[in-house]
């Protein structure tokens, strides 16, 4: 295939490159019972996610080597719980400004943006341009667009009113991108296993954020305290209520799949996050957690 490079601009044959990084995909293949399936469509099995023709391959290998090192000093030891205090780099704003860039990317590609006001358009396209310029190395610093990491753990106790049944499952064993908004702000969003990723597109109120900024050159990701707008808690619980009414969508054949896969696995399975997560969610809602119903249905 003949193309431009988004990234470079140059005329070549484009490489087919993933939004999210292959080892969080890899991460998910390990940690699933079963096998990995399509976020949309529970019964159909698929060996990976998505991937579009984005970069060619010089571009893609400068960001191969990004991944790699998030991948090795922050994504696996967090996933492995090797420590609780974890050293970066400048490679990580640079791994999580490309997810960002590649997240925006994708939904504009594939679905559209319709639903940005006229502002959120505008700083939109400003936020693309910062990336781009950033991940090319025709500027040192993203300004304004900066990049959030939000740490996961297990939630074991909460006041949070009509906390989803399927949250915990969500928040510890799942995958997912959007671009999200409110009327006053506006993230790319991508969920990296147990970590989360916001990358600023624009934020009327960003002191609402706390302990979650990526510094442009060398950091710590540690035990919180962490704050968040409230909106973003009220995402979640919307995805993961999404996340579990799709599951419950799955056909009777591919629920005695999984079903045979857990049975097989069962000694294994008990001693992991997401049996943990499940555990948890189970305390919180009973019976619920495995009854998705359609008042969970997401609206268009």
């Amino acid at each position: 295939m003949s193309n431009v490079c988004a990234l470079c601009d140059r005329k070549c044959e484009l490489k087919l490159s993933h939004i999210i990084p292959k080892f969080v995909i890899d991460w998910l293949k390990t940690t699933q019972p079963g096998s990995l399936r399509a976020g949309g469509a529970p019964n159909r099995r698929i060996q990976d996610a998505y991937k579009i023709p984005l970069l060619c391959g010089g571009c893609e290998s400068q960001f191969s080597k990004w991944e790699t090192n998030f991948c090795k000093k922050v994504f696996a030891p967090y996933h492995r719980k090797q420590s609780a205090s974890l050293v970066y780099g400048p490679w990580a704003n640079k791994c999580l400004v490309s997810i960002s860039w590649r997240v925006v990317h994708f939904i504009k590609r594939q679905f559209g943006i319709r639903h940005f006001s006229q502002t959120q358009t505008y700083e939109l396209d400003k936020a693309i341009n910062s990336w781009h310029r950033f991940l090319s190395g025709n500027e040192m610093s993203i300004g304004l667009y900066t990049q959030h990491l939000l740490p996961l753990t297990i939630i074991h106790e909460h006041t949070i009113p009509n906390l989803s049944p399927f949250m915990n499952r969500y928040l510890i064993g799942s995958v997912d991108i959007d671009v999200i908004r409110s009327e006053r702000m506006a993230y790319a969003f991508a969920k990296l296993g147990q970590i989360l990723l916001f990358g600023r597109i624009m934020d009327e109120n960003p002191e609402h954020w706390s302990g979650t900024e990526v510094a442009a050159d060398s950091g710590k990701i540690e035990p919180g305290p962490y704050s968040v707008h409230a909106v973003v808690m009220d995402f979640l619980n919307g995805r993961a209520n999404r996340a579990g009414y799709l599951l419950s969508t799955m056909s009777k054949k591919q629920k005695d799949l999984v079903e045979t896969s857990l049975i097989k696995n069962v000694s294994e399975f008990s001693k992991t996050d997401l049996a943990r997560a499940m555990a948890a969610d189970v305390s919180f809602s009973g019976n619920q957690a495995f009854e998705i119903t359609g008042s969970q249905e997401p609206s268009e």
